[in-house]
């Protein structure tokens, strides 16, 4: 994916009313954010 998809796909579920989470503060969704970049 891409940075761009990504931050499209948040607002898609932000606009659900859903919540971006991490292991420190599990919410209902997290973003696997290690393969995202400008092409490396």
């Amino acid at each position: 994916g891409s940075l761009a998809f990504n931050k499209d796909v948040m607002a898609v579920l932000e606009s659900f009313g859903l919540r971006e989470g991490a292991n420190s503060e599990p919410r209902e969704y997290v973003v696997e954010k290690a393969f995202v970049g400008d092409g490396i």
